[in-house]
């Protein structure tokens, strides 16, 4: 038996040196490294490669880390010394490797971007000599085969990045040539101090460099609106992720339309269409391609449901879904010798399994096989010369690689199939193994209120059962509730379903407005139908207990507490009249309203003093209007919000004070101001205006305004008032909001005293969060924007999202229980630092902005045309920044009007009149004195997401959630492997308490160790589950963070079965602490089901699987075993409909 070392030279196997090596990375650790060689030595073939025996080796120990976490430590060393064996250990050269790559027509199609390119070859000395490749050993086996399956960058099918190369493309890719701080993120990200989204790691440095995260997008109720929405999410989903759509204005079933003088079928019909868009609709095969079934050979057009299909281990998997797509377009038709019809014709993104030069298995497009490729069947199907005959550690069975004899391309009109497998992900077809539809560019979840008249049906959306054209299982619902919903529920009142068309206004309002104004439409008897609220209620928590969703987000939580409240959807706090107002244009006086419809709203408006250019818009429907009434006999109907400049009889310096017209007095004297003469160059002077009265008529209509740039005022039915600061803000068509996301690794912060006392270093979480803000504003810069609104929204309102990963471990490491008062402190602390520094930041780049600005305006200050050049470069405004005057010139440009433009913070919002303060370092006092003389960068800063994958990287618990279990199998694309709480082995190790019967009694109690009494009672609270800990202790913890996030928190609720009365306490509960998010998955599971496993003990063993034989499937020419075996891949947690929170676009 031989093995092929790396030099391609053979030599006989020798366990010695399987051994050696072995032993090599096994200093100080207890491991028996005479049996990991023995068996890999007994599992390999003549010819294995020596890379192969690293890999066996490490899946191998990967198995055993049950037996003892040491394990775990050897399979990383050996996965990442093989990694590193076959790539390079110079940066420069990797660069050059990932730059000078060609396509199949040999064009440049380089990997990395030029800029990239052009830094490295200028620094290349100092950028190798930084990178420190020990550090890769700092992942753990399951983060590292993460990292390498999905994030690191292959040339031609082969690994040429390092973990250390990605994060150091990753910094030059955010910080450019600023190589300073190119060098702190890299040695922060290194040490997992934090880590930047999915899509940063995956594009930063590259030429298309899309960084962001997540997309929330508005749908207009028309045609035009709807398929211009999906045509943005098809769009964003091809570089991005994660996807919030609202509908909450689109008419319901029946609804007149009065373009087609027609019916509206309502939202399912075109949910159905997004359903089918968020799929990769363009990989299937046409519907005659053979698959091979439990019951036989069937073409894919007559699979169902249910049945079961070979997949790539000879096992068979049942079929979870059916895609079904037509097409027209050129297609791939592709024959190998042991294809048993003329051909396969399948779609050219459709991912196929082949290998790669070294017989790694890889999954290729359609489009990019060649004919010297492979691809492979679990079985002899045919003649067997010239097959490559390789056995597959990861699948744990032998794979039969054939050529492809033929590709041709055709055109196709038509139907095309694809499924949607269970477990392994793939199936078999007359072609060969390839990829299912399961895995995503991201998700869509989409938000509806629950006044709508098609609610009943939208909660039925993913129901599994019912008519399947009502259906849409890809797309992810939510609740966007509002307060006066859950009172009625409370009351058990009734609830009145409404059409938004009928009734407008209602999305665009809340809190007391909106309960005005649906009352009103119901006292009008505008509504569809009556139903009890607390039958709806029940309807949504059959729909979360049977499907997880829909999310819960109470709107006017959300609403009353946002940094945005001058933005976006809140219309009650526009700036803005009503439709007959009059305005004073350069020809005269003209309604607003015929304004807007001119000339795209553009003309010039009189601002007091002088004419200056505008747009005027319809910024709202159906917004509540008071009646403001002058002593000259004049009056304007204007929103609440609407602003009006008033002489100011106190000491202030500044003689005028700006009041919102709810808050205006009697008598209350407008600033003077003139008016010019119409045909004449005279003006008339108006002074001493006062208010005569404010009325509440209980008025709605849809409102217009404009944004004057230079004083920000204008003329509105012969009186002089405020204007809209940010006037596109309020036009969601408009804007794409986006979120730009890092998560911190609480873990590392966790440092210990010289007596081995563990304490929580917040002064370096200060500092560290303070880097990740300055450089999620540069990943805002320099992002790429796959369509306009994008750009439009991140520029101009600059939000960010900060969030955590491993709180669970930092509570365990701090030895604080997760449901101990001492958990509780430092959870606040932990918020209240990483919200002050992230502030901090924010408000430091608005004041460098705000100097800079200053000097570039003041010639005799800017010493040369080359500091000129740097300033304007630097600040790179745009049009609305550079509008900004004045001491905000700095600051994002909408800052104005916003809460903390009027000196409130999150936590004001929330009424929390003491923040959290830590030893004295967070002075919230002058903190708050800086932001109110030079504002921030950012309207938003934290919002702790999912973390799905980069938590698995990174080695720690998923974002503030506490262990799901401490030992337990989790799905993978390859099937299932083991998950160990390495906290709780390393004290149990310290107690002389880990051994086989121990690890047999977790197993038994689902990996739990409550009822383990032999545990000490201290150590077993440190290690209650989520289904342990009391979810009013997960809600308070929520509500205790929540004044220091400015967005809102990804909060799953875990219950054991799940019933009403359960579900309606954690609603009302979370709901009455003030959540803005009440729940985003529900998490359950049945009590009495619960199956507990072991590795090697049959008493805790489950059921295998199924397995394809020659009795069943008359084609196949030998038998295959099924071997339902613990397969040792990687974690990956792929985004796919089965494990809906795994999108791995919207992780931190």
């Amino acid at each position: 038996m031989r093995v092929l070392k790396r030099d391609n030279t053979y030599e006989d196997v020798s366990l010695y040196k399987v051994q050696k090596r072995i032993d090599s990375l096994c200093q100080g650790l207890n491991v028996a490294a005479i049996e990991i060689a023995q068996k890999v030595c007994s599992r390999i073939h003549d010819g294995v490669k020596t890379s192969t025996l690293d890999d066996e080796a490490a899946r191998l120990c990967a198995q055993l880390i049950t037996k003892h976490p040491d394990y775990g430590i050897v399979a990383a060393r050996i996965a990442i010394s093989n990694h590193q064996k076959k790539t390079s250990p110079s940066f420069s050269e990797t660069i050059n490797l990932l730059y000078n790559v060609t396509d199949v027509h040999g064009k440049h199609n380089p990997l990395v971007s030029d800029e990239v390119w052009n830094i490295v070859q200028t620094h290349k000395d100092k950028l190798n000599s930084i990178i420190n490749y020990e550090r890769d050993y700092n992942y753990d086996y399951f983060g590292f085969k993460t990292l390498e399956r999905s994030y690191l960058l292959k040339v031609n099918g082969k690994f040429v990045e390092r973990p250390q190369h990605m994060i150091m493309r990753v910094a030059l890719g955010i910080h450019g040539w600023d190589l300073k701080e190119a060098i702190e993120t890299y040695e922060l990200m290194s040490t997992r101090y934090f880590t930047h989204a999915t899509p940063t790691l995956f594009n930063a440095g590259t030429p298309r460099s899309q960084l962001a995260s997540c997309f929330l997008i508005a749908m207009e109720d028309s045609i035009t609106g709807m398929y211009k929405t999906l045509a943005d999410c098809a769009q964003i989903s091809k570089y991005a992720g994660g996807i919030g759509v609202h509908i909450h204005d689109i008419r319901a079933t029946d609804s007149y339309i009065r373009g087609t003088n027609g019916q509206s079928t309502g939202i399912v019909p075109m949910l159905r269409v997004y359903n089918d868009a968020g799929r990769h609709v363009n990989q299937c095969f046409k519907g005659d391609t053979i698959v091979y079934t439990n019951n036989g050979p069937k073409h894919m057009e007559n699979v169902v449901i249910n049945d079961e299909i070979i997949t790539i281990d000879g096992t068979f998997k049942p079929v979870l879904g059916i895609s079904v797509n037509n097409i027209n377009e050129n297609i791939l038709k592709i024959s190998c010798k042991w294809t048993k019809s003329t051909g396969v014709y399948v779609t050219k993104q459709h991912q196929i399994y082949t290998i790669d030069d070294n017989d790694n298995i890889i999954e290729k497009s359609a489009e990019d096989l060649r004919c010297y490729d492979y691809v492979g069947f679990p079985f002899v199907y045919g003649d067997t010369s010239n097959v490559k005959i390789i056995y597959s550690s990861e699948h744990k069975c032998t794979i039969y690689w054939v050529k492809i004899s033929s590709i041709e391309e055709v055109k196709y009109e038509g139907k095309v199939y694809d499924f949607n497998m269970k477990d392994n992900h793939n199936y078999l077809t007359d072609m060969g193994i390839v990829h299912n539809s399961g895995k995503r560019n991201g998700s869509i979840a989409v938000y509806l209120e629950p006044w709508h008249a098609d609610i009943e049906k939208f909660l039925d959306l993913r129901k599994n059962s019912g008519n399947h054209e009502e259906r849409c299982h890809d797309l992810f619902t939510a609740m966007w509730i509002p307060d006066l919903f859950m009172k009625r529920v409370d009351a058990n009142a009734d609830w009145s379903l409404m059409c938004p068309d009928e009734c407008q206004g209602l999305t665009t309002a809340y809190g007391d407005d909106f309960e005005k104004l649906y009352e009103k439409y119901e006292t009008e008897g505008k509504y569809r139908k009556k139903v009890k609220a607390q039958t709806l209620f029940y309807s949504i928590m059959r729909s979360q207990i049977e499907t997880g969703t829909p999310y819960m987000l109470y709107k006017d939580a959300v609403n009353k507490k946002s940094n945005q409240s001058n933005l976006g959807t809140i219309k009650s706090s526009n700036l803005c009249v009503a439709s007959e107002t009059m305005i004073i244009t350069d020809n005269g006086y003209k309604n607003i309203k015929e304004v807007s419809e001119v000339n795209n709203g553009i003309t010039k408006v009189w601002n007091g003093t002088e004419f200056s250019e505008v747009t005027v818009i319809k910024t709202g429907e159906m917004q509540k209007l008071l009646t403001v009434n002058f002593s000259n006999g004049l009056s304007i109907r204007c929103t609440p919000y609407h602003k009006f400049h008033i002489v100011d009889t106190s000491d202030s310096l500044s003689k005028v004070k700006v009041i919102d017209a709810k808050d205006l007095k009697i008598d209350d004297t407008i600033i003077d101001y003139k008016i010019p003469k119409i045909n004449s160059k005279e003006y008339d002077f108006y002074t001493n205006i006062k208010i005569k009265s404010v009325e509440d008529n209980n008025e709605y209509d849809d409102t217009y305004c404009f944004n004057e740039p230079l004083r920000h005022t204008g003329i509105f039915n012969g009186i002089i008032t405020g204007n809209c600061t940010e006037i596109t803000l309020y036009s969601d068509k408009d804007e794409t909001a986006v979120c730009n996301l890092a998560s911190i690794g609480l873990p590392t912060f966790v440092k210990y005293s010289d007596d081995s006392v563990p304490y929580f270093d917040f002064k370096e979480l200060h500092r560290v969060t303070q880097v990740i803000t300055r450089n999620l504003n540069k990943v805002i810069d320099r992002t790429f924007y796959p369509i306009p609104e994008t750009r439009t929204s991140n520029l101009r309102h600059r939000p960010l999202g900060i969030g955590v990963q491993g709180l669970a471990n930092t509570y365990v490491l701090m030895r604080m229980p997760f449901e101990s008062p001492d958990a509780s402190t430092l959870n606040r602390k932990i918020f209240a630092t990483i919200y002050h520094a992230a502030l901090t930041a924010s408000v430091a780049i608005s004041r460098r902005r705000y100097e800079y600005r200053e000097e570039l305006n003041n010639s005799t200050v800017v010493a040369t045309n080359e500091r000129k050049e740097y300033l304007i470069k630097y600040l790179n405004m745009i049009p609305e920044e550079e509008a900004l005057k004045g001491q905000y010139s700095g600051a994002y440009s909408s800052f104005i009007g916003s809460p903390a433009s009027q000196g409130k913070l999150q936590y004001d919002l929330w009424d929390v009149k003491e923040p959290e303060t830590v030893d004295g370092f967070l002075d919230w006092v002058s903190l708050k004195e800086e932001i109110a003389q030079y504002g921030l960068r950012n309207s938003t800063l934290l919002a702790p997401m999912p973390t799905a994958t980069t938590s698995q990287i990174l080695g720690f618990n998923e974002s503030f959630e506490a262990f799901t279990s401490n030992i337990y199998q989790r799905q993978t694309l390859a099937g299932e492997f083991t998950i160990i709480n390495k906290h709780l082995i390393q004290d149990l190790l310290n107690l002389g308490m880990w051994n086989n019967e121990m690890k047999d009694k977790i197993l038994s109690g689902s990996g739990s160790v409550q009822n383990i009494k032999d545990i000490p009672e201290n150590v077993r609270l440190l290690y209650k589950t989520v289904w342990e800990i009391k979810q009013k202790i997960v809600i308070d913890q929520s509500a205790d963070r929540a004044p220091y996030i400015c967005q809102t928190q990804s909060l799953n609720i875990h219950l054991e079965d799940p019933d009403f009365a359960k579900m309606t306490n954690v609603h009302f509960y979370g709901w009455k602490k003030g959540l803005k998010t009440g729940m985003y998955y529900l998490r359950s599971r049945n009590k009495a089901k619960i199956t507990a496993f072991t590795l090697e003990n049959n008493k805790y063993a489950l059921g295998g699987t199924s397995a394809a034989s020659s009795s069943n499937i008359n084609t196949m020419i030998s038998s295959v075993s099924g071997v339902s075996g613990q397969p040792s891949e990687e974690e990956v947690l792929a985004c796919r409909r089965d494990n809906p929170e795994g999108c791995v676009m919207c992780s931190g």
